[in-house]
């Protein structure tokens, strides 16, 4: 399910979409590990708060930032066991200012294994040279779920 502000214009609505698909390919690597494809969609300053660090050898709670690269190395390490998918995104365009941020929530199977999890997540966006990019996500874990 996607969403945008219904207030919105049709130019700021397209944007939302074409950036609520982007989110989509993004699930996709992070559930089969092939980022090759959305690299191109992240600022060189990316930056993420994860709900989980399962490569770490600390608790499983967020031990502050990382970039990209640490991201993908975490979503790497709990593959082929965990799952993602996006239940809900709404995004707020502002073409204006060259700005976005898409709220989602998401359910994760198997981090840990055998359990389902409900979380939410914000992503922000900047237009860069004309191009949209993600230059942060943050994301707070939810319930488990049976």
């Amino acid at each position: 399910m996607t969403g945008c502000n219904p207030s919105s214009n049709p130019l700021e609505l397209e944007a939302a979409l074409y950036l609520e698909s982007i989110l989509t390919s993004v699930k996709r690597a992070i559930n089969t590990g092939d980022w090759d494809d959305v690299r191109h969609f992240f600022a060189p300053e990316f930056t993420c708060q994860p709900v989980f660090r399962p490569c770490s050898s600390g608790p499983d709670v967020s031990q502050g930032l990382c970039g990209l690269e640490e991201y993908i190395k975490m979503c790497r390490s709990v593959l082929p066991a965990m799952a993602t998918e996006i239940v809900n995104v709404v995004t707020d365009v502002d073409l204006r200012h060259g700005r976005a941020a898409s709220f989602t929530t998401f359910r994760t199977i198997g981090v840990p294994e055998g359990v389902v999890r409900h979380s939410v997540g914000r992503f922000q966006w900047r237009r860069i040279q004309g191009e949209w990019k993600l230059t942060s996500h943050m994301s707070a874990r939810g319930m488990e779920v049976e």
